[in-house]
């Protein structure tokens, strides 16, 4: 494994957990991606959650439920990492997630870029019980 890509990987991971500078840390996602060891790193693989934490992104930017023609997630096991292009509406996107801190970033290109950083907390139980409003029932 190239030096090169460990040593990127690393400073993205660092940059997503501790910097609020949010074009840096696209920055560092971008320059990863330049890096032709690291594209030939990986294969598709479906990620329900992170599906999710995309529709939900957008839905946060867009304030409202926005279509998503096309997604593509590409994981990288060897850093537990998933990146990949994606459409949301009509707007080109990007989407990086370290599967084992559970924390990326979607990058949308909407006239301007927006950039919004991704955690996501799983429930467990039935559904109803992640809304405290709503009774459990037996």
């Amino acid at each position: 494994m190239s030096e090169v890509v460990t040593d990127a990987i690393a400073k993205l991971e660092r940059l997503l957990r501790e910097s609020d500078d949010f074009s840096e840390i696209g920055n560092a996602f971008y320059d990863l991606v330049e890096i032709d060891a690291f594209l030939d790193m990986g294969a598709p693989k479906e990620n329900p959650r992170l599906a999710g934490m995309l529709a939900a992104g957008a839905e946060k930017l867009f304030q409202q439920p926005c279509s998503i023609p096309y997604s593509l997630f590409v994981y990288v096991p060897e850093f537990d990492f998933y990146h990949g292009p994606a459409f949301i509406e009509s707007h080109s996107a990007n989407i990086f997630y370290f599967a084992g801190i559970d924390l990326g970033m979607l990058i949308v290109d909407a006239g301007k870029t927006h950039f919004l950083r991704l955690s996501a907390i799983v429930l467990e139980g039935p559904a109803h019980l992640a809304n405290p409003e709503e009774p459990a029932s037996d």
